[in-house]
């Protein structure tokens, strides 16, 4: 027949057993629940930089569209009616009224 001192002494190791992996899964929990809130914040972070990249980089195709149409229609427009033509570089001199 077994002791009491034996049998109480097997109960603890199994119940130091059963906390040790207890606390392990709790501990698991703990971490996983942490790293859920920062990936969460993270990637609400990361949607609204890349709005505002996209905003930005929408704008700037923009004007270079803008800017290579001027600079195509500049470069190639033979149109010789738009050319400057030469100008008196001075105009007269006005004569004094006479009374």
């Amino acid at each position: 027949m077994p002791r009491v001192g034996d049998v109480s002494v097997v109960v603890l190791v199994i119940g130091v057993v059963v906390a040790f992996y207890a606390g392990k899964r709790w501990q698991h929990t703990q971490r996983a629940t942490a790293d859920y809130r920062l990936a969460r914040t993270g990637l609400r972070t990361a949607r609204k930089t890349q709005l505002l990249s996209l905003r930005a980089v929408s704008i700037a195709l923009i004007l270079l569209v803008a800017y290579l149409i001027g600079t195509f229609n500049l470069a190639f427009d033979r149109n010789e009616d738009k050319q400057p033509r030469p100008a008196a570089t001075s105009t007269p001199a006005e004569k004094p009224a006479q009374k």
